[in-house]
């Protein structure tokens, strides 16, 4: 029986994570749980736009961008991923890189999927060159007999730098106002807000004072989170009285 390190979804078809960003400087950050699952279903029955954030922004997956329907903001790029890097800030803290090319991500999970169907634990010559990452390949370690799938320079002075843990699947993670959102379901009570002039100075990259949108994002998660803990009081008052 083969034992692996850093495999979250062991499932022969894992679930996609989907990630955004506005800037190419910025880090990839993860969508919530249930627009990832509606991406998914788009993407799985061959549609290339689903809604998401109960219709506050439509994605594109042919051009793997999010537009935002209701207010004019830049749009934000979307990648999916399964397969990550492990970058280790200090012991306790890891961030998860996605591995965003298509190509690099199925020579990964080719090479896992066959290592899988091997009932041995010995790993002698596996290993694959990735295609877009060039310089580096990926290969299965076998420490203290468990199996991880780790990635290093091809050159001569990966000796010296040692290589890089990946994980298949992304750990759980929870984003502020989902659980909340979710359990509301959809908007009852509309509300129209009109700015002045003010918005122009937000904007600006050079003013860190938060945008009206960004107050606005606010407003709404502290209004769901007041609504939601009345709910849950009001039934647990009720299960009390039963």
């Amino acid at each position: 029986m083969q034992h692996w390190d850093g495999i979250v979804d062991a499932l022969p078809n894992p679930e996609r994570t989907w990630f955004c960003r506005v800037k190419e400087t910025d880090p990839w950050k993860p969508l919530r749980k249930c627009d990832c699952k509606l991406i998914n279903t788009a993407m799985n029955g061959g549609k290339k736009k689903a809604l998401i954030e109960f219709g506050r922004a439509t994605v594109d997956l042919d051009e793997n961008i999010i537009r935002y329907n209701f207010y004019n903001v830049p749009s934000k790029k979307l990648c999916s991923a399964v397969w990550f890097m492990k970058d280790y800030k200090s012991e306790k803290e890891v961030s998860l890189i996605p591995i965003i090319s298509t190509m690099d991500e199925m020579l990964i999970e080719g090479l896992y999927l066959q290592q899988t169907k091997n009932k041995s634990s010995s790993t002698v010559g596996r290993e694959v060159l990735l295609k877009d990452d060039t310089g580096y390949k990926v290969f299965i370690l076998n420490y203290g007999g468990k199996l991880s799938i780790r990635k290093k320079p091809t050159s001569l002075i990966s000796l010296l730098e040692g290589s890089t843990e990946l994980q298949r699947g992304y750990d759980d993670y929870k984003i502020e106002g989902e659980e909340e959102e979710n359990a509301l379901g959809p908007v009852k009570h509309l509300s129209f807000i009109v700015h002045g002039i003010g918005e122009a100075m937000w904007r600006r990259e050079d003013v860190k004072l938060p945008s009206l949108i960004d107050t606005v994002e606010l407003v709404r998660t502290s209004v769901n989170r007041k609504m939601y803990d009345s709910w849950k009081s009001e039934c647990q008052g009720c299960q009390r009285r039963r």
